[in-house]
């Protein structure tokens, strides 16, 4: 990463940097957070079986790959956040490195100008991650049909309000599936909506959070069935991080399960348990 950039000033409001016409999430990490992350991980790896292979990916966020030394080093690292995590994890389960993926591709549109997600490019380098920590193979980016939403202002234009964000906005990049599939959202009421894995309308110019395109935001449990071929089920652990991430794993599992702990009102592990997955995957990122 060079260094071009030292001589920009940028603008620290609150938690947020912004910089030239960027906004970045300030990252600061404490062991004890990594700790109390990997147990939880660890807790529920120790009430599955030896077959169901669990992996833990934490998805770095923008600032870790900003070009800038000054304002990089106002930011904890995150490398060695992630580094902390993997160390108290229990040998059940298999880190897997997103950021290596990333950071050969840093100058790419990986994350949004506006807002704190990863872009679907940035969720792509770390799908190649995961495969290769599964032992799947990749399908490449040139296979996709890839459509685009502009005119995107995200949650750190709110929180900014930076007149050179607004005067730049993001475009959403959507690599649409190669599969076919079914997407049923479980409310906590009780209610199951059929959708789509990308849900076009959300990108539509009027619509605010474009972001919404991936698998319609974070719902408490979605399920995909797709029509590969193939008898592999995955349960996905995931903030709205997993979104963009999520519909690239159609090319390998028969079924995927995505849940949101933050909306799930059951036994997590119960549920895994009466499913009988192949593979668990806990995706967060990494400003909690």
């Amino acid at each position: 990463i060079d260094d071009a950039q030292d001589n920009e000033a940028g603008e620290v409001k609150s938690n947020f940097l912004v910089l030239k016409d960027s906004a970045y999430e300030i990252f600061g990490y404490r062991e004890a957070a990594c700790q109390f992350y990997a147990e939880s991980l660890n807790q529920f790896a120790a009430k599955m079986p030896e077959t169901m292979r669990i992996f833990s990916l934490v998805a770095p966020s923008h600032i870790e790959f900003i070009q800038n030394k000054k304002y990089r080093e106002m930011s904890g690292s995150q490398e060695e956040a992630i580094r902390v995590i993997d160390s108290y994890l229990s040998p059940r389960i298999t880190p897997v490195d997103a950021r290596s993926s990333l950071l050969p591709h840093y100058q790419d549109y990986l994350y949004f100008r506006s807002d704190h997600h990863w872009t679907a490019r940035g969720a792509y380098y770390a799908y190649e991650a995961f495969v290769k920590a599964a032992g799947f193979s990749p399908v490449t980016l040139d296979k996709y049909e890839k459509k685009e939403f502009p005119g995107f202002l995200g949650t750190l234009y709110d929180k900014t309000r930076s007149a050179k964000i607004a005067a730049n906005p993001d475009t959403v990049e959507v690599f649409m599936p190669l599969v076919e599939s079914t997407f049923q959202i479980h409310t906590n009421k009780g209610g199951v909506l059929n959708w789509n894995v990308i849900n076009e309308g959300y990108g539509k110019p009027s619509f605010k959070n474009k972001y919404l395109v991936f698998l319609s935001g974070d719902e408490p449990l979605s399920v995909i069935t797709t029509n590969v071929d193939t008898d592999r089920k995955i349960l996905v652990f995931k903030d709205s991080y997993g979104n963009a991430f999520i519909p690239f794993l159609m090319n390998h599992y028969k079924e995927i399960h995505v849940i949101d702990p933050r909306h799930f009102q059951s036994n997590a592990a119960a549920y895994a348990l009466e499913q009988g997955f192949d593979d668990v995957l806990f995706l967060n990122y990494s400003v909690v």
